[in-house]
């Protein structure tokens, strides 16, 4: 993607972090109320990003036409506080927010990841913001290393949603390479300046799992970094 379209905030405390994430989701939120009257957006759940998600949950706004996603979660029950939709629905359903789970409890992961595909397909399309977070091994939000990894960043259709199995054993539920891209806004939340080295030169292309990702990317991109 072209580089003068990607932009890095800093923040140099916690609280600055929240407010400028915050602020940035919110303004995307209600831009797309205003626009098509409804507002469909990807969170990851990291704790680093919660205090920025309060703040968006205490917006006045139109919450029955806002339908939340975790951009990635485990294969457990929705209800299992440890899931990714748990959290997100205890910060925004009681505002009247819809959040829909990605992941399951089915143990076969592809088939869990089908079981979601088939739910995103209802939605509309694009979705209005995909916030992703990078780990300090350049892990893409839920596009971790592992064996369904290249499939992920290759396949050319219109899946919403993978099941991924990690090179740890793990396994888990993904929005697609195809949701990500196809997002009209897209938003990276880092922690530190490795993450942040890391995105800018994926941004500027090569062979990272990270460049694979961003290489199709049209829209500019933000990314907003929490310093060390």
């Amino acid at each position: 993607m072209d580089t003068e379209e990607f932009e890095l905030w800093e923040s140099e405390s916690a609280d600055e972090f929240a407010a400028a994430v915050a602020g940035d989701i919110s303004f995307i939120i209600d831009q797309a109320l205003d626009a098509r009257r409804e507002a469909i957006v990807a969170l990851p759940v990291e704790d680093f990003l919660l205090p920025a998600y309060a703040l968006v949950a205490e917006g006045k706004r139109n919450w029955r036409h806002v339908i939340i996603v975790p951009s990635y979660d485990a294969l457990i029950a929705v209800d299992d506080p440890k899931s990714k939709v748990a959290t997100l629905a205890r910060i925004f359903m009681a505002k009247g927010a819809r959040v829909l789970p990605l992941g399951s409890e089915n143990a076969d992961y592809r088939m869990a990841g089908a079981a979601a595909d088939a739910r995103l397909q209802d939605l509309g399309w694009p979705f209005d913001l995909v916030l992703l977070t990078m780990s300090d091994e350049g892990d893409v939000s839920g596009l971790v290393q592992g064996p369904d990894l290249d499939e992920a960043l290759t396949a050319d259709d219109d899946r919403r949603a993978y099941g991924m199995a990690a090179d740890d054993g793990e396994a888990h539920v993904t929005i697609s390479r195809k949701t990500i891209v196809s997002a009209r806004t897209l938003m990276f939340a880092l922690q530190g300046a490795s993450q942040s080295s890391e995105v800018a030169t994926a941004v500027e292309g090569g062979d990272s799992p990270a460049a694979k990702l961003l290489a199709g990317v049209t829209v500019p991109i933000d990314a907003h970094v929490l310093l060390d």
